[in-house]
C-alpha cells in the first residue's frame, strides 16, 4: 500500500507541483470473503428456445439470437398523444436505469408498437427473455431452495449481480453478463434464475460453462488495461469488482487513479473519498485528495461559470433497526452517498448507507442522535 501511494505521489501526472501515478500489485484479499455453498424445465412457446452455440471452454459467448417481438395488436387509432407518450417514455427510461426490468416491460407494452423507438424495439425481446428466465428459475428454485436458506447479505449480493448481468445483456455486453452470472453461481450454485438466463439469454446450457470465481480475472484485467493506457476500460473492470466486493478501499483507490489519468478530477476525488471512508487511516491518500482538490479549485477559478462543485455523500454499515433510523437523503450514486455520510460523521453522527431496490442510495442516522442535536 505504501509503495503504491509513493508511486502515486512521484510519477506521471502533476498534481499541484507533485506528480502521481497508480501502481498495481497483485490482487489484494477481499475485505469480505464469501464462501460458495455447494443443481432445469422446457422453455415456453413464446419466445422459442435458442439452440446452444457455445463450446464448453470457449473464451467468450456469442451474442444471443433474440426472439422476434410478438406483434401487439393495437390499432393506429389508439396511438398515444405526445404528452402521454412522453410521460410513459420517461417512466420506461427511469425503470431501465434503475434496473426495474419487469416494470419496464409492463410500461413498454402500454406503448403502441408503432410508437416504439429503435432502442425499445431492441430491448423488447431481451426483456421477454428476462421474464422467461425469472419465471422458469422461480419454479425450479422453489423445488430445491427456500428463501430462508440464503442469508441476507448473500441475497443482496446475488440480486445486485443479477440485475447488472441483465443490464449488461441489454447493453450488448454478453461476456460481462456471462461473468456476472457465473459469479452468482460460484456464490450460490442453486441459483436457478442465473442458470436460466445463461441458457435463454446467452445460449449456454449446464456443462457448457465452468463455474468459478471470476474476481481474479477482473483484478488482472484492470492492471493490464491501466498500464496499457486504457484508463476508461480500467474503470469498467474496476466497476465490475465493486459488484463483488463493494467495501474494498483498494478498488476505489485504483478507480480514482484511473479517473485522474482520464482528466476527470471530480470523479477521481469521489472515488478516493469512498476509499477513505472505508480506510480513514490512509493519510497518504488523503494528501493526494487534498492536492487534487486544490488543482481542481485552481481550474474552477479560471473557468468559474463552467463548473459547479458537486456535493458528495457517504454511509456506514447498519447495525441498528431500520425503524430507529432517520432518512437524511437519497442519492443516485454510491459515491455521492458516501461523501455525504462522511460530512455527517464529522458532526458526530453515526451514518448508515444502503442501496435501495430502486437503485438509489440512502443515508440514515439514528433518530436518538438527531433528538440530542
Amino acid at each position: 500500500m505504501r509503495i503504491w501511494i509513493l508511486l502515486l505521489l512521484t510519477c506521471c501526472t502533476t498534481l499541484g507541483g507533485t506528480t502521481s501515478v497508480w501502481g498495481f500489485a497483485e490482487r489484494p484479499r477481499s475485505y469480505k470473503g464469501t464462501t460458495p455453498p455447494p443443481a432445469t424445465p422446457a422453455i415456453p412457446a413464446t419466445p422459442a428456445a435458442p439452440a446452444p452455440v457455445q463450446a464448453p471452454n470457449a473464451a467468450a459467448p456469442v451474442a444471443p439470437e433474440l426472439p422476434v417481438s410478438p406483434a401487439l395488436s393495437i390499432a393506429t387509432a389508439n396511438l398515444l398523444g405526445d404528452e402521454e407518450l412522453a410521460d410513459i417514455q420517461k417512466a420506461y427510461k427511469d425503470q431501465i436505469e434503475t434496473r426495474q426490468f419487469a416494470e419496464a416491460l409492463a410500461t413498454l407494452e402500454r406503448i403502441p408498437q408503432p410508437q416504439w423507438n429503435d432502442k425499445q424495439r431492441a430491448h423488447y425481446p431481451v426483456l421477454l427473455i428476462f421474464k422467461q428466465a425469472e419465471e422458469e428459475g422461480s419454479k425450479t428454485s422453489s423445488l430445491f431452495q427456500k428463501d430462508s436458506d440464503i442469508d441476507e447479505p448473500l441475497r443482496k449480493t446475488t440480486n445486485k449481480l443479477y440485475k447488472e448481468s441483465q443490464m449488461a445483456l441489454l447493453n450488448g455486453k454478453p461476456e460481462l453478463s456471462r461473468d456476472l452470472l457465473i459469479q452468482i453461481l460460484f456464490l450460490n450454485r442453486r441459483d436457478s434464475k442465473s442458470r436460466k438466463l445463461l441458457e435463454y439469454g446467452l445460449h449456454l446450457k449446464v456443462g457448457e460453462y465452468r463455474v468459478e470465481d471470476v474476481e481474479d480475472k477482473y483484478w488482472n484485467k484492470s492492471s493490464v488495461l491501466f498500464y496499457g493506457g486504457n484508463y476508461g476500460e480500467a474503470v469498467e473492470a474496476l466497476s465490475v469488482l465493486v459488484f463483488f466486493d463493494k467495501e474494498n478501499p483498494l478498488i476505489y483507490e485504483r478507480m480514482g487513479s484511473s479517473y485522474y489519468m482520464l482528466g476527470e478530477k471530480r470523479k477521481a476525488i469521489e472515488a478516493w473519498g469512498t476509499a477513505l471512508f472505508f480506510n480513514p487511516k490512509n493519510t497518504e491518500l488523503k494528501d493526494v485528495v487534498d492536492r487534487a482538490k486544490k488543482a481542481m479549485a485552481d481550474e474552477e477559478v479560471e473557468a468559474r461559470e463552467r463548473t459547479k462543485t458537486k456535493k458528495t455523500t457517504t454511509t456506514t454499515a447498519p447495525a441498528i433497526a431500520d425503524a430507529d433510523l432517520q432518512l437524511m437523503g437519497l442519492f443516485k450514486t454510491q459515491g455521492e452517498a458516501y461523501n455525504f455520510a462522511a460530512e455527517l460523521k464529522k458532526r458526530g453522527l453515526d451514518t448508515y448507507v444502503d442501496e435501495q431496490d430502486n437503485g438509489k442510495w440512502s443515508v440514515k442516522v439514528p433518530k436518538v442522535q438527531m433528538q440530542k442535536k
